[in-house]
């Protein structure tokens, strides 16, 4: 039976390529994450600096999906 995914706060330290973003969590753990579909068909535009909300993947906890941006 699948596991909820784990949500998580942190900041957006690095704007990478094709969409994905580095993040450091308030753990200092830091993930790879790219923006869930639901911003991007909102054209939400994600900075560096900006208080995101990271979806963490079950299988591998080093990647995400960022569901939240918090302004």
């Amino acid at each position: 039976m699948p596991q909820p995914p784990i949500s998580v706060d942190g900041r957006v330290i690095e704007a990478l390529p094709d969409g994905m973003f580095r993040v450091e969590l308030e753990n200092g753990q830091k993930v790879l994450a790219h923006v869930a579909d639901r911003l991007a068909t909102h054209f939400q535009r994600v900075l560096p600096g900006e208080r995101v909300t990271v979806e963490l993947a079950e299988t591998d906890r080093s990647r995400g999906r960022i569901r939240k941006i918090q302004r």
